[in-house]
């Protein structure tokens, strides 16, 4: 009986395969490159609204904006989110000083309401951070892949680049968001029902009860479950009020108004009012 002789590779078969093999890693690679670089920023554009949102909610639940960390860093523990971008870098936070140190949301309403007339008033005045010489509530900043904030961005005096700034990976890759008075005002305006001249259609300087009362049980709730959305039978909550959970959501309802508390796998996320 004769043996069938297994036939193999001949040097000009394997020369295609390697030729092949190379040209497939030569187009290869630089794709993974580009798709890793895209997958960083588009991290860091995460990271960098997460933080706003977050703000916000600190803001509309404790009637202030929180403080930076010293050089200006964010104060990702105590409003629950990340601390660092994807390249590692600390996320830089510089906020209106007269934001910080509001007691009340009617109280930072009427700051915010007065700061926008200021700036509107004349650009600038009324203090840092500013963007495009206009003073702004807040700016988060993420350093990009060199590790370094971009030359218009500078905490020392606190100026920073338009959030809308050409994005360039060698020299403008700083990602920026910043908050205007004039948005927190428009959030006062729908959520707390404050009229142009400064009041509710109830009393002048005051806000809906409703709101006032979902900000305060917000703050309850955030207080006491800070890392994780508790079941509705851990709460103890006043009349007329509901909540639910909902994964790692808890949505709380009152009086037609409500408010869902996004936990993360650190703590609260942000807050967000409807």
């Amino acid at each position: 009986m004769l043996l069938r002789q297994k036939k193999g590779f001949t040097l000009i078969e394997v020369a295609i395969v390697m030729v092949v093999l190379g040209l497939i890693l030569g187009l290869g690679i630089p794709m993974m490159k580009m798709l890793m670089k895209q997958n960083k920023l588009t991290e860091n554009r995460t990271a960098t609204k997460e933080a706003k949102e977050a703000l916000i909610g600190y803001a509309f639940s404790n009637g202030k904006l929180p403080q930076p960390k010293p050089s200006y860093l964010l104060p990702y523990d105590e409003i629950g989110t990340r601390a660092k971008d994807a390249y590692g870098n600390d996320l830089v936070y510089d906020v209106n000083a007269a934001l910080i140190s509001t007691t009340s949301v009617s109280d930072f309403c009427q700051k915010v309401k007065q700061l926008a007339q200021q700036d509107a008033s004349a650009a600038g005045s009324a203090g840092r951070p500013k963007i495009d010489s206009h003073s702004v509530a807040f700016v988060v900043v993420s350093k990009g892949n060199d590790y370094k904030l971009d030359s218009l961005n500078n905490t020392t005096n606190g100026t920073y680049e338009n959030p809308s700034h050409p994005y360039n990976e060698n020299s403008a890759n700083d990602i920026v968001v910043s908050v205007p008075f004039s948005y927190l005002n428009g959030l006062c305006t729908n959520n707390y029902l404050l009229n142009n001249s400064g009041g509710s259609s109830g009393s002048a300087g005051s806000y809906s009860s409703a709101y006032a009362a979902l900000s305060n049980q917000i703050a309850d709730i955030v207080e006491q479950f800070p890392n994780k959305a508790p079941d509705a039978s851990q709460l103890n909550l006043p009349s007329g009020f509901s909540y639910s959970k909902k994964g790692k959501k808890g949505i709380l309802e009152y009086n037609g108004k409500k408010a869902t508390i996004f936990y993360g796998n650190s703590g609260v996320r942000k807050v967000r009012i409807k």
